[in-house]
């Protein structure tokens, strides 16, 4: 998303359409918090069907952890593919004279290959962080977290579409993290160091693209023409 808008800065300014900017910046605030918010419910509220019905078999736990990251994969796949492959729609239309609605099926399975091949290779190293370094997860905060990271993503990437004709690209690493912090807060036990510094460089990475994709591409005209 900051890459499309640093080209469009620098290609079509004056006709970059504000509305829908607008309401994508609100979904990358109110998305992590409405993902902190509903696994801090979640938590609170498996913790005490927990002990009122003494529903402790982790077995039980472990199925349903599986079955919410299932939920999520296929939440992330929907708006992370996009995120990822939309920048190229109008080339792959272009060069490969391809209808649009192929090139955007083109376009989803090659960004899930890439995922995959991302997440075998690095995926390991941000797991660490995400499951150990901002808080200790346990199953059931794992099993909040997982489904209120699940059910944001995947509200805020079929909703809007029915309200206003379109999906929102938002930041699925955003929502995972408030997921997390939301069941650190419940049961008191957040790395405020680490917090901090997420979401320092959330906020560096915006503009930082926004302004390397702009000057990458005033580079490229320049050297084509």
């Amino acid at each position: 998303m900051q890459q499309l808008l640093g080209y469009g800065i620098a290609r079509y300014f004056s006709e970059i359409n504000l509305g829908v900017l607008i309401t994508i910046f609100i979904s990358w605030i109110t998305s992590p918090l409405l993902s902190a918010l509903l696994s801090f419910s979640l938590y609170k509220l498996s913790y005490f069907l927990i002990r009122k019905y003494s529903l402790k078999s982790e077995k039980i736990l472990r199925i349903l952890v599986i079955f919410t990251l299932l939920f999520s994969a296929y939440s992330f796949g929907a708006n992370d593919v996009a995120n990822a492959t939309g920048v190229y729609i109008t080339i792959a239309c272009k060069l490969g004279q391809i209808p649009d609605f192929n090139a955007m099926i083109l376009l989803s399975i090659y960004g899930a290959i890439g995922i995959i091949i991302g997440g075998y290779i690095l995926g390991p190293k941000v797991i660490r962080t995400l499951a150990f370094r901002i808080t200790r997860l346990d199953l059931l905060m794992a099993l909040a977290a997982g489904l209120a990271n699940a059910t944001t993503v995947y509200l805020f990437t079929t909703l809007p579409y029915f309200i206003f004709g379109y999906g929102l690209p938002i930041s699925t690493s955003y929502v995972a993290v408030g997921s997390i912090l939301g069941v650190g807060g419940a049961k008191s036990s957040i790395n405020m160091k680490i917090t901090a510094k997420l979401i320092s460089y959330w906020i560096m990475t915006i503009p930082f693209n926004i302004i390397l994709t702009f000057i990458l591409y005033k580079l490229f005209t320049i050297s084509i023409f």
